[in-house]
C-alpha cells in the first residue's frame, strides 16, 4: 500500500492510520490500526455490486439471531466485534482486536531459514498449546452452527490467537462480515486458497456448516502436523493442475491406506501427533468425507475429540 491510502476514513469521519497487514484471505486483507486496539478490513472487490451487497451484509450482521429468534452476542462466540463501516471509495470495516495477537498461521507458515523443525513447533507453545487453540475455536464453531449460521470462511488467516505462548485464552475469529443464515439465499461464495471444500471448489454448493468443518479440519491437520492432508510428494512436485486436482476433490489424500500415490513424507508423523481418535476423523474427513459432505465429521466432533 501507498503512504496516501494507508490511510482511511469510517462513515463517522474517524481516521485509521494502517500499520502491518496481519492476514490475507478470500475477499480481502486485514490490518492492524496504529496507536489502538483496533484492525482494519479491506475488501478487494469494491465494486457497485459487492458494496450493495456489503450494506446488506452489514445491516444482517446487527440483527443475527438464534434459533428462538433472540439477538446473539457475537462477542460471546468470540468473534471480533465490527465497530463502523469504511467510508467510500475503500470498502471494508473497522473492528476492535487486541493488541499483540497474530493469526494463527504463525503455528502452520513454517519460515525457510527454519534449521530445526522440533523446537521451532516447541518455541511456539508445542503440541498441546495447538490442541487447546483448535479445540476452543471449534467449539465457538459448533455453538454457531447451533445457531442456524455459518462462518463461511474459516482460514488460518483469520483465527488470531496471543502472541504470548502461555495465553491459550486470548482467541478470537476476525471478519465478522463472513457471518451469515446457512439458508440464506444471498450468500457469496468466498473460501480461501486450499482450504475450500471440494464442492466450493467445483462450485457445486454453496457455504454450509460441512464446508466450515472441511476447512476447520484442514487448520486443525496442518498446524499438528505441518503438512496439508490433501499436498502429498505427487501435488507438490508435479504440474500445477495435480493441485486444483486435489482441492477438488479428485486424487487421494496423503494418508490414504487404500492408495498411496499421493503419500508424503513431509510434516511430523501423523501417529505422533494425532490421537487414534483425531487420526479417525481425518480418514472420515479426508477419505470417504472429502466427497460425500453428509459423511464428513462436524466441527462439533472435532470440538470433542481435540478435548
Amino acid at each position: 500500500m501507498t503512504e496516501q491510502n494507508k490511510r482511511v476514513v469510517d462513515k463517522v469521519g474517524n481516521v485509521y492510520q494502517l500499520g502491518k497487514e496481519l492476514g490475507r484471505g478470500g475477499q480481502g486483507a486485514v490490518f492492524a490500526v496504529e496507536n489502538g486496539n483496533y484492525a482494519v478490513k479491506i475488501i478487494f472487490d469494491s465494486s457497485p455490486k459487492r458494496r450493495n451487497h456489503f450494506k446488506k451484509q452489514w445491516k444482517e450482521l446487527w440483527s443475527l439471531t438464534d434459533e428462538n429468534g433472540k439477538l446473539f452476542d457475537i462477542e460471546k462466540l468470540f468473534i471480533a466485534r465490527p465497530r463502523e463501516m469504511l467510508k467510500a471509495p475503500q470498502l471494508g470495516y473497522v473492528m476492535e482486536l487486541l493488541t499483540d495477537m497474530v493469526p494463527i498461521s504463525k503455528l502452520i507458515n513454517v519460515p525457510k531459514n527454519v534449521n530445526c523443525l522440533v523446537k521451532w513447533y516447541m518455541q511456539r507453545g508445542g503440541l498441546l498449546r495447538r490442541i487447546m487453540l483448535l479445540a476452543s475455536r471449534a467449539e465457538s464453531l459448533a455453538q454457531l452452527h447451533g445457531k442456524g449460521h455459518v462462518y463461511s470462511d474459516p482460514s488460518p488467516n483469520n483465527i488470531f490467537i496471543s502472541k504470548d505462548i502461555n495465553n491459550n485464552d486470548i482467541i478470537r475469529f476476525i471478519d465478522a462480515d463472513n457471518l451469515q443464515h446457512e439458508s440464506s439465499s444471498s450468500s457469496v461464495n468466498v473460501y480461501t486458497p486450499e482450504f475450500g471444500a471440494p464442492e466450493l471448489v467445483r462450485e457445486k454448493s454453496g457455504v454450509n456448516t460441512l464446508t466450515d468443518a472441511h476447512a476447520f479440519a484442514v487448520i486443525a491437520f496442518k498446524a499438528l502436523s505441518l503438512v496439508h492432508p490433501l499436498m502429498g510428494d505427487m501435488v507438490n512436485d508435479g504440474e500445477p493442475e495435480l493441485e486444483t486436482e486435489a482441492l477438488e476433490g479428485r486424487l487421494p489424500w496423503i494418508d490414504d491406506p487404500e492408495d498411496d500415490k499421493n503419500s508424503t513424507t513431509q510434516g511430523f508423523p501423523r501417529d505422533i501427533v494425532l490421537s487414534p481418535y483425531l487420526i479417525e476423523l481425518s480418514k472420515k474427513c479426508f477419505g470417504i468425507g472429502l466427497n460425500q459432505p453428509k459423511i464428513r465429521p462436524g466441527v462439533g466432533q472435532w470440538a470433542e475429540r481435540l478435548y
